[in-house]
């Protein structure tokens, strides 16, 4: 099996700090606003014991969905749907390409020192918790203002009906559930953490 690392090389690094884009959990966004703070591009293959890694994600159920429609548009295939036999192909296909790679999976190498930070929490957003990890690790990059450009907006009118289709149509839950078990407690224990301490959680892997 390839390397997802290799796959999906666009690391970026300010320093010691390194972030490593999960695919459909803003990526594109995080990517965005950190290479606009000074963060320069980098290699996977570049990183060592010591750089403080991080990640973004989301429900793992929910981003699977996200994964699977991209993937469609992407191969041009979003009129597949309207297929009976394609429609129960992707009903149990749980993981298609690098947008649905499980996380334990694409960042199994990294784990003991790799934060997640989830994108979806009701009482805290992403912004935030960048700048409250900036403001530990590296509080200089928190003088610059941060671009403030939504990111939740970025999908299409055919993606998020893609989306709504194969969430409703298209989803085998006990197979997913058996796939991405692991990614959900993750999801769940990370969520916890950062509501019981978010200094701490920031920290964690690091100490």
């Amino acid at each position: 099996m390839m390397d997802s690392h290799d796959n999906i090389n666009q690391t970026v690094r300010y320093k010691n700090i390194v972030y490593v884009p999960t695919h459909k959990c803003a990526s594109t966004y995080t990517r965005k606003v950190l290479l606009s703070l000074g963060f320069q591009r980098s290699d996977i293959s570049d990183v060592t014991k010591n750089d403080k890694m991080f990640t973004t994600i989301m429900d793992p159920y929910a981003r699977r969905t996200r994964g699977v429609s991209q993937a469609l548009v992407d191969v041009g295939y979003e009129k597949k749907v309207l297929e009976e036999d394609f429609v129960k192909f992707i009903k149990d296909a749980t993981v298609l390409d690098h947008h649905t790679i499980p996380y334990t999976l694409q960042h199994k190498k990294y784990m003991n020192q790799m934060i997640f930070l989830p994108i979806d929490m009701k009482n805290i957003l992403l912004i935030d918790l960048l700048k409250k990890f900036f403001a530990i690790h590296c509080p200089e990059l928190n003088r610059e203002p941060f671009p403030m450009e939504e990111w939740g907006n970025q999908a299409s009118s055919t993606e998020r009906h893609l989306y709504k289709f194969i969430q409703n149509e298209a989803s085998n839950k006990e197979i997913i559930a058996l796939v991405f078990a692991d990614d959900l407690q993750l999801w769940k224990d990370c969520k916890k953490n950062i509501e019981k301490d978010l200094d701490n959680y920031l920290t964690s892997k690091y100490q």
